[in-house]
């Protein structure tokens, strides 16, 4: 409460003796007090159900057997798409959020990539593209990236397919250049595989 809620409160409070119009209109202020902090959490509780930012379909999934996920892609023709990310990282919400999760969410499957997320700190030991056990940080450093977010795209030996996407969208243009990235990658993958598109 503010703190004229609590000069209020206080003069209701105190054993001074207050006029009764006094008295009627600091209760009066009190209880309009007490209505607007219901409403404004009333208010919260509706605007974070509508928020797209909800902690259930945030996540990506992590990346955990990176041979298995390349097998998953190269039997469809498209890369697996990795980000590394940091914990509390506003800008690896945003790339997340609005870019890779509607990659698995709304593409159809033929065209769907692999995405996968890995921790640019993490020490947890992870399955890598060649079948050894490898780290987050160990990928992250194999791979040059040092910002996060940092999005790689991949083939299914763990091979660059285009330049990584390194930084946030602070200009409104991430998703054209996810767009290229994705196109440049089918495009290398397509040619690799003897000119079959998928």
């Amino acid at each position: 409460m503010s703190l004229k809620g609590g000069v209020v409160r206080a003069a209701i409070l105190s054993t001074e003796p207050m006029a009764p119009a006094a008295t009627r209109s600091a209760e009066a202020l009190v209880r309009a007090a007490g209505r607007l902090a219901g409403l404004a959490a009333a208010l919260l509780a509706v605007a974070l159900a509508a928020s797209p930012c909800r902690a259930d379909d945030a996540l990506l999934a992590p990346a955990q057997d990176l041979r298995a996920d390349g097998a998953a892609a190269a039997a469809r023709g498209m890369p697996v798409v990795l980000l590394f990310s940091l914990p509390d990282c506003a800008y690896c919400l945003v790339v997340r959020r609005n870019y890779l999760l509607p990659l698995e969410r709304d593409l159809p499957l033929a065209r769907r990539p692999v995405v996968r997320e890995a921790g640019l700190d993490d020490t947890a030991p992870l399955r890598g593209f060649d079948g050894a056990i490898t780290s987050g940080k160990a990928l992250a450093a194999r791979y040059h990236a040092r910002f996060a977010p940092t999005v790689v795209l991949l083939d299914a030996s763990g091979a660059l397919l285009a330049p990584p996407i390194v930084g946030g969208d602070t200009t409104g243009l991430y998703g054209g250049y996810l767009d290229n990235a994705l196109a440049e990658a089918v495009r290398r993958l397509a040619s690799s595989a003897g000119g079959k598109a998928q």
